[in-house]
């Protein structure tokens, strides 16, 4: 329930589940999942079908331009370290005053991550899942 809100960036460790979720959950949300990878691209098109007009998929380097009240981004323990850093500084740039970030991993034991959040934001909140 938390994760609503009129624009809402939501990258993707997977096929764009998410994405394709929160589409539906409100379909007056605007809904952006980039990708790095054309094949991952081509996969979360398939599919999410063209059921969902609220949601956009894009394949680029760079997470969008814009504002968003919520940016959802997971992660994966085994990743490459600096793309996540240069990710999650996106991310950051990217949340709207007042916003929410959610950033999630594989690694239940993490803590890398949880510095890297706090370089940027305190306090960081930890919630297993």
């Amino acid at each position: 329930p938390e994760l609503r809100g009129p624009r809402i960036l939501c990258t993707t460790a997977g096929r764009g589940q998410l994405a394709i979720a929160l589409a539906a959950q409100d379909p007056t949300s605007h809904i952006v999942c980039p990708m790095l990878e054309h094949h991952l691209y081509e996969l979360c098109t398939e599919l999410a079908g063209r059921g969902h007009k609220n949601l956009q998929f894009l394949c680029t380097p760079d997470l969008p331009d814009g504002e968003f009240e919520v940016v959802a981004m997971p992660t994966h323990s085994k990743g490459e370290a600096e793309l996540t850093q240069e990710l999650l500084q996106q991310a950051f740039e990217r949340v709207a005053h007042g916003g929410l970030l959610v950033v999630s991993t594989d690694n239940e034991k993490d803590q890398w991550l949880r510095e890297q959040l706090r370089e940027y934001a305190k306090p960081v909140t930890r919630r297993d899942v």
